[in-house]
């Protein structure tokens, strides 16, 4: 692993918050059952898949073709934009 994907993991395991907190959003994410809770799943996992493809994007290159495999993501999210647009639309009037 080159040094800066392992001082980056080694940061945010010495928060001692971090792991367990990404950890458990994705086990809630992945336990949303049914259509009314599964589009909540995949906002919820939508910055977890960002920082992981990231991550192997800018710090561990060789990891690129695993991290590709979250296209099925933006598969599901796709088929489920009409449940977004309330959380997406402006609500405000510029001044």
């Amino acid at each position: 692993m080159p040094a800066g994907a392992l001082a980056f993991a080694d940061a945010l395991m010495k928060t001692g918050y971090m792991f367990p907190l990404i950890s458990g959003t994705q086990l809630v994410a992945s336990a949303a059952p049914g259509k009314p809770l599964r589009a909540i799943g995949l906002a919820l996992i939508a910055p977890i898949i960002v920082g992981i493809v990231t991550f192997h994007a800018f710090l561990a290159p060789s990891g690129a073709a695993w991290a590709s495999s979250f296209w099925f993501w933006n598969y599901l999210a796709w088929s489920y934009r009409n449940a977004f647009r309330p959380m997406l639309a402006m609500r405000t009037k510029p001044a």
